[in-house]
């Protein structure tokens, strides 16, 4: 097991402190691709996918969490990952978030764009790189619906919801593939006029990586 211990904020966002319920969605070995080599400087685009035809057999959705809680769902099944990322010198100018799941009583479809407002940057730290942003006009495609047999009504009906994604301890190689990604998706039940300290303000500490 690889250990990655960096407690490190991509940007501090001066926004007030709101009480709003977060779904996250945590994913391990997803294959990341990026047309090049990854560096800080970074121009370019960089694809992370799971599902057709692009699969690590390890993939799998580790779990489901509502607001830092584990919820002892997730593990091996069928779902599809696509999270398409273009850069230019390091800031995120753009992108599309696609996770689907394929389980009995639990089919959903969350969709998501990336926010160039609030763009996030790449973070390189003794090699490996982390990659936050900021997602907007987030969408269920069953809202009230479950994900994993977890009820995600809540957030399904919060749509257009905002959230964020966290490419945690990213171990390119020289021709910018790391088949072993672990990415983090956060959706938020919003409070009017007020967007998410998230992604931007992501602390990484004391995550864990299959070796």
């Amino acid at each position: 097991m690889k250990i990655r211990t960096a407690m490190l904020t991509l940007a501090a966002l001066a926004i007030p402190a709101v009480a709003q319920s977060q779904l996250q969605i945590d994913t391990n070995a997803i294959v990341a691709e990026a047309s090049g080599p990854l560096s800080e400087d970074f121009t370019g685009s960089l694809v992370l996918s799971h599902g057709g035809g692009v699969t690590d057999p390890d993939g799998r959705i580790l779990d489901l969490l509502i607001d830092g809680t584990r919820q002892h769902t997730g593990g091996t099944m069928d779902f599809s990952y696509l999270l398409s990322l273009t850069f230019d010198s390091g800031r995120i100018t753009g992108g599309e978030l696609r996770i689907g799941v394929d389980d009995t009583g639990s089919e959903n479809v969350y969709e998501a764009i990336v926010s160039e407002a609030v763009s996030g940057s790449i973070i390189e730290i003794a090699g490996q790189f982390m990659i936050g942003g900021q997602t907007e006009g987030g969408t269920f495609a069953d809202p009230n619906g479950t994900l994993i047999g977890l009820d995600v009504s809540d957030w399904g009906n919060a749509a257009p919801a905002l959230g964020s994604f966290a490419i945690i301890g990213l171990n390119p190689d020289g021709n910018g593939i790391d088949p072993d990604a672990d990415v983090d998706v956060f959706v938020l039940t919003p409070t009017p006029g007020v967007l998410p300290a998230l992604g931007m303000g992501l602390a990484f500490c004391s995550r864990r990586r299959r070796g």
